[in-house]
């Protein structure tokens, strides 16, 4: 009678750690590329409720997820910078077409840096 409660131990624990620690994550991942004066590449991995973007020019941020449909994702991330100039860099990535395009917003400046450019999908 013990090997018969064991083993219904061994199978309920199986469970509850399949349950609780998958043994696969698929991870959602987004690589883009920009054209400026040259071509720069952006990888956007999303990490639970946020992304994390880089690249080669730029330093690892992360982006909040402002609004996300089947079709369109928004990402934002809004701080203030040494000079306390507030800054905000707004995404929003067309699902469908796997279009990007980003808006960089600072207080301390009239000019807006608009960029266009296209994505993979790659999911892990």
């Amino acid at each position: 009678m013990t090997i018969k409660y064991i083993k219904r131990f061994t199978t309920l624990i199986f469970f509850l750690l399949i349950y609780f620690f998958p043994l696969s994550i698929s991870s959602e991942e987004y690589i883009c590329s920009f054209q400026t004066k040259n071509i720069s590449m952006s990888s956007f991995q999303r990490e639970g409720d946020h992304f994390i973007v880089s690249g080669k020019d730029v330093p690892d941020l992360r982006l909040n997820i402002l609004k996300e449909t089947n079709t369109f994702l928004t990402l934002y991330n809004s701080d203030e910078i040494v000079s306390f100039d507030q800054t905000i860099l707004l995404y929003i990535l067309n699902k469908t077409n796997l279009t990007i395009t980003s808006w960089f917003l600072q207080t301390s400046s009239v000019e807006e840096i608009t960029q266009r450019g296209y994505c993979l999908l790659s999911n892990e």
